[in-house]
């Protein structure tokens, strides 16, 4: 049997010291911030087991993690343990918190950012079954979230094989038969730079929604471009007509488009999306052919960077515009190279979208039983 009382009274609450902006690229440790997606950096001032809670957040949706080990973390981010690991299980509070982020989210303050205050934590009960009773809980909601990791690491180690090809093939030149090519100006015969606007039939912008949570049309924002993939989570309903050529298409590169933090991500559609458009703060970027569509999609997630560097404006309101990417020049194999890479690379994004696939069922079974374990609907 379990009973519910204050998490307070089991867990003990930290905080994390560092700005936001501490994060660097491909760091030691995990970095955890209010922000959805875990970031990177060279030091930790964490080693243990605990829950990571977001303690703020712009669009009022929270996050809640779980690590053992080594870490560090954002100064608005709750670092919460079990106080005492015979009454309660750190991953189990976990999942406990899990059940309680609508209640989180409702309870949150503040106006353009959502605040989780202490004052609003003490007003959070989770149920306390015995040690036991928890551990069962854990092994069988582990299950699941122990899928999903392998496949995402099957999904980053897929992503990265189809840029590590291409930086062999068009940055290092080693491509099929280059023993046979002639080099002149460190350019192979018959390749040449092309501005990335000669290799699209659309560079624009997306609409002004009109936002309605009834409506079939979707529209994606820049909070949908991450770690060079597309998700469909943060995308919200619209119902404003939208034009036939403004709705994404298979192959469609999306670049984020406005404002310091994001600007510069690239991901590429790889699946088919009905009544589906880009927000204004999103560029369209549509391949001339199918045939050659894995090429570009890598070779603009490679030019991120440089993307990132191009904007113009103010801090934080920073724009970068459908011309000057259209003006970015591109390193262009033949055109039978570039179909080859596409039809090697292509299939592997389609494995991507399975795996992703695999993840969401995954995760909505396991949500489906995660209230019925922790109420004792459902013996374990």
């Amino acid at each position: 049997m379990s009973f519910f009382a204050p998490m307070l009274e089991y867990c003990d609450i930290t905080t994390g010291k560092l700005d936001s902006n501490a994060a660097i690229t491909g760091g030691e440790y995990p970095f955890f911030t209010c922000s959805p997606e875990t970031l990177r950096i060279n030091t930790f001032a964490f080693d243990t087991e605990a829950v990571l809670l977001a303690g703020n957040n712009a669009s009022g949706v929270f996050s809640v993690k779980y690590w053992d080990g080594k870490f560090n973390a954002y100064q608005r981010t709750y670092v919460i343990q079990s106080s005492d690991e015979s009454k309660l299980s750190t991953r189990f509070l976990f999942f406990a918190l899990q059940m309680q982020l609508t209640r989180l989210q409702n309870l949150s303050t503040g106006a353009a950012t959502k605040f989780l205050t202490l004052g609003i934590l003490k007003k959070i009960e989770i149920p306390i079954p015995d040690k036991v009773e928890q551990l069962r809980v854990v092994n069988v909601l582990s299950t699941y979230d122990d899928l999903i990791d392998t496949n995402r690491r099957r999904i980053a180690l897929l992503e990265e094989s189809a840029r590590q090809l291409y930086r062999e093939w068009f940055v290092k030149l080693r491509f099929p038969g280059h023993e046979l090519v002639k080099v002149t100006d460190g350019l192979p015969e018959g390749w040449e730079l092309k501005p990335i606007a000669d290799f699209v039939t659309l560079l624009s912008r997306g609409i002004t929604p009109k936002y309605d949570d009834l409506a079939k049309g979707l529209v994606i924002n820049q909070k949908c471009i991450r770690e060079g993939r597309l998700n469909l989570a943060p995308a919200r309903r619209q119902s404003k007509e939208v034009k036939q050529d403004k709705l994404v298409q298979l192959g469609d590169i999306l670049i984020n488009s406005t404002g310091a933090g994001t600007l510069g991500r690239v991901a590429q559609v790889r699946d088919e999306i009905a009544e589906c458009t880009v927000d204004t703060h999103v560029t369209i970027v549509r391949p001339k052919s199918v045939k050659t569509m894995g090429f570009l999609g890598v070779a603009l997630l490679e030019l991120a960077p440089v993307f990132e560097s191009m904007g113009r404006g103010a801090t934080n309101q920073l724009e970068l515009g459908r011309v000057d990417i259209g003006a970015v020049q591109l390193l262009t194999p033949p055109n039978p190279l570039q179909v080859e890479f596409h039809n090697i690379v292509w299939p592997i994004f389609e494995q991507v979208n399975a795996l992703v696939n695999s993840c969401d069922l995954l995760a909505e079974a396991r949500d489906a039983l995660l209230p019925k374990l922790m109420s004792g609907q459902l013996a374990v």
